[in-house]
């Protein structure tokens, strides 16, 4: 197993129990080459992957990065705090079925453990390289876990990926709250201030909010009227686009809402 000693000089762990780091090593766990080039090593990444449905690069640049740091999404949804603690990638399944797709290259547990030297190798030629070039810095970087994005980021990016901690873009599922906020917020002219009517009927054209709003006002009950302000409460004082804070101006039936242009 590779580390970085507190001196900042990268070895791998011998066999058994190293004190300094507290990591126990298995003496017979996998092996791996130390003869591959980055771009060896790329490819034969990219065939064992080759059946995952990536929807971007920045997505199988993440999946790199997951198989890394342990030496998929399928549409579901998720709070925004869960989507701050996690690094998400963007799968889509062209088939009605997911279980009608072929695998060109199966990944049970049979499989992973016969490629397990061969990934390790790979994965080790992307590290060695990345410490050769003098750990050259990435461009991303999640606040959730600085650290990580400061080495594991970088060396995917050093070896050509985008920035797995670079910002994600759902397209569908996610936390479709901040998504469907952010797409409410391009429609809004920065000095007027709104009613809520006024952001529910917006909302409706764009179909931001659907679950929520439906399609009239006979589709909304009260109880989704309350889950929608509460909605919009949540980002009072959020930066949802460049420059521009989400701003809540009074109460009661008086409110209003307005994202200006920051002085």
């Amino acid at each position: 197993m590779p580390v970085i000693r507190s001196n900042g000089e990268m070895e791998t762990l011998p066999g058994g129990f190293d004190a300094a780091s507290g990591i126990y090593t298995d003496p017979d766990g996998p092996d791996w080459k130390s003869d591959l080039n980055p771009c060896q090593a790329k490819n034969i990444l990219e065939r064992i992957i080759i059946d995952f449905p990536f929807v971007d690069a920045r997505s199988k640049s993440v999946a790199l990065a997951a198989m890394l740091t342990v030496f998929g999404r399928n549409g579901c949804t998720f709070t925004p705090d869960l989507r701050r603690r996690s690094l998400t990638c963007n799968l889509f399944v062209h088939e009605l079925r997911a279980e009608d797709r072929y695998f060109s290259q199966p990944l049970d547990t049979p499989a992973m453990l016969t490629i397990q030297d061969q990934i390790m190798s790979c994965l080790w030629a992307l590290i060695q390289d990345w410490n050769h070039a003098g750990r050259p810095a990435g461009t991303g970087r999640n606040a959730s876990f600085q650290r990580w994005s400061d080495i594991f980021g970088a060396i995917l990016e050093h070896a050509g990926y985008p920035s797995p901690a670079g910002a994600f873009d759902a397209g569908v599922g996610g936390d479709t709250d901040m998504r469907d906020m952010q797409r409410l917020a391009k429609e809004l002219q920065p000095p007027v201030n709104y009613q809520f009517s006024n952001l529910v009927e917006i909302c409706r054209e764009i179909g931001a909010f659907e679950r929520l709003l439906g399609l009239c006002d006979d589709e909304m009950e009260r109880k989704k009227k309350c889950v929608f302000a509460t909605i919009l409460k949540r980002y009072e004082g959020k930066m949802i686009l460049p420059n521009r804070h989400w701003r809540i101006i009074g109460s009661g039936h008086g409110r209003r809402y307005a994202l200006p242009e920051d002085l």
